[in-house]
């Protein structure tokens, strides 16, 4: 009885730590110049065709690389950029995507689902993503610090934005809302504050390059994830995000309809983060 109890509960826990480990892969599918899987001192060299997993490291010097994120969504790292992989979970209806860029500029088109949770972590902020085209710039990349958003929209994490007062006894601050950004905005951070506009005209431009994205046949990624997880075989029911990648509307980068170009939350806050418990 004992054995059957400890037989059952080591089960358990190995279901557990599979459902919470990495199950599926990224694939590089275009890349240009030098790419480094780590740093680009240490690392390796990156080629077309090469497959990432949960916790590895991108980092481009003076190249890019497209980069397919489990089935269905493709980033684009720029130059001078460095993207963590700190998580990678899909199976069925449920993906679970955790991204963080340290540095530079990454382009996103990522394919809806029912219960999708794909986040995209800076040094400013957090990103969470509602099947979308967007672009994400952080520290001396092309464009500023911020997110900016082509189709789509995304939640933006504003816990690192507090609105500090000085009152007669005390010294307290407000942690704001997180923003909705919709399709046609930006916002930007700097030293200080935050805004929120209509997309740049330089913004649009950069975003173009979205609508080159493609991903690859669902049947060979499912081959390339068979050769590092026991994923079992082919079924196109478990790729529903990949499936809704070709139905992310396009529209013109920058485009919004008048109820979009000016948000709710479109206010500046003194950025006091670091003086404020």
């Amino acid at each position: 009885m004992k054995k059957h109890f400890i037989l059952f509960f080591l089960a358990l826990f190995y279901s557990f730590i599979s459902l919470e480990a990495g199950n599926t892969v990224a694939v590089v599918t275009f890349v240009e110049g030098e790419v480094c899987k780590g740093g680009c001192f240490f690392g390796s060299k990156v080629s077309k065709g090469d497959v990432f997993q949960e916790g590895d490291t991108i980092t481009t010097k003076d190249g890019k690389a497209d980069i397919q994120i489990g089935s269905g969504s493709v980033v684009r790292l720029n130059e001078n950029s460095e993207l963590k992989i700190k998580g990678m979970n899909e199976s069925g209806k449920t993906s679970l995507f955790d991204l963080f860029l340290s540095k530079g500029q990454l382009h996103s088109k990522v394919g809806s689902s029912k219960a999708p949770n794909y986040k995209i972590q800076t040094n400013t902020t957090t990103v969470g993503v509602r099947g979308t085209e967007f672009v994400v710039s952080e520290s001396g990349a092309l464009l500023d610090t911020g997110v900016y958003m082509k189709e789509g929209e995304a939640e933006i994490d504003m816990s690192s934005t507090r609105r500090c007062v000085i009152k007669i006894l005390n010294f307290g601050c407000n942690d704001p809302d997180n923003v909705i950004l919709k399709a046609g905005q930006q916002i930007v951070f700097d030293e200080d504050d935050y805004e929120i506009t209509p997309v740049s005209a330089k913004a649009s431009e950069e975003m173009k390059i979205i609508n080159t994205f493609k991903l690859l046949d669902l049947p060979r990624f499912h081959s390339i994830r068979q050769e590092y997880y026991d994923v079992g075989a082919f079924n196109s029911s478990d790729y529903e995000s990949a499936r809704n990648f070709s139905s992310v509307k396009g529209s013109s980068p920058g485009s919004s309809s008048p109820s979009q170009s000016v948000n709710p939350y479109n206010r500046q806050y003194n950025r006091c983060c670091n003086c404020c418990y």
